[in-house]
């Protein structure tokens, strides 16, 4: 697991005038695999699907898969997939193909974990009570580690003085459960 980082991150940004849009991102990546961290760029169900497909070429049931997002482009085979960064023009690498699986069922798992966004947001919640209080309310960017996933809030000038309840009451979307 020391390659591998949990990330759930709440940022503010302010919409117009007088709209905050507070959104909750989870980020599941290895330091192994560059660029896996774009990821997050999909959406849940694809993640899920992706997984499905990928087992189809591990199995041989599909010849080859091509998955991802558009900074983490893969093409798999059954036992090679090599990694691209369109955007960039970028060749990320070659990696065992069942890494890759590992990487997707894995961040599902995860995903799976805070699926109920209740339970997301409870979990946020008390990560926050574990950050003093006058650095809640002084900072714009606090992080804790709680059961190895790092929490990264970002806070908006808008939010100063905003208790932890707003603050949580307050997020509108979330990443990526989004349909």
């Amino acid at each position: 697991m020391e390659n591998i980082s949990l990330e759930i991150s709440v940022s503010s940004l302010v919409m117009n005038k007088s709209e905050i849009e507070r959104t909750v991102r989870l980020f599941y990546f290895d330091s192994r695999i560059p660029n896996s961290s774009y990821l997050i760029g999909c959406k849940y169900k694809y993640i899920l699907q992706m997984e499905i497909e990928l087992k189809k070429v591990i199995d041989g049931i599909s010849q080859y898969y091509e998955w991802g997002h558009e900074r983490f482009f893969v093409e798999s085979y059954k036992d090679r997939s090599s990694c691209q960064d369109p955007i960039n023009e970028q060749d990320l690498g070659i990696f065992p193909t069942i890494d890759l699986y590992e990487l997707l069922k894995n961040y599902i798992s995860f995903l799976k974990r805070f699926e109920d966004i209740e339970k997301l947001k409870r979990f946020i919640k008390e990560a926050l009570k574990l950050i003093t209080n006058e650095d809640y309310i002084n900072n714009t960017h606090c992080t804790i580690i709680v059961d190895d996933i790092k929490i990264n809030i970002y806070k908006n000038n808008k939010d100063t003085g905003l208790l932890i309840d707003d603050f949580i009451n307050e997020i509108k979307s979330f990443i990526p459960y989004q349909n």
